[in-house]
């Protein structure tokens, strides 16, 4: 498998440019895309919560929903 090129922003776009589940189409749904984010704080209180930073430095919160 080759190494992924990382600079490509179709394959690895920032939060911003992430599609959404009710996007209008214009993203082809077999299209692969990742995203690569650093992870800067801890937010949890009682809902496990991330701050994370993407590529181009945009912070956003991720939360953990239980499965249980």
């Amino acid at each position: 498998m080759p190494i992924p090129d990382f600079s490509n922003t179709t394959t690895f776009p920032v939060f911003e440019d992430l599609p959404f589940d009710d996007d209008d189409g214009a993203h082809d749904a077999r299209e692969e895309w990742f995203l690569v984010a650093q992870v800067k704080q801890n937010m949890t209180i009682t809902k496990p919560t991330v701050v994370a930073a993407d590529r181009g430095g945009d912070e956003f919160a991720i939360t953990f929903e239980d499965r249980g």
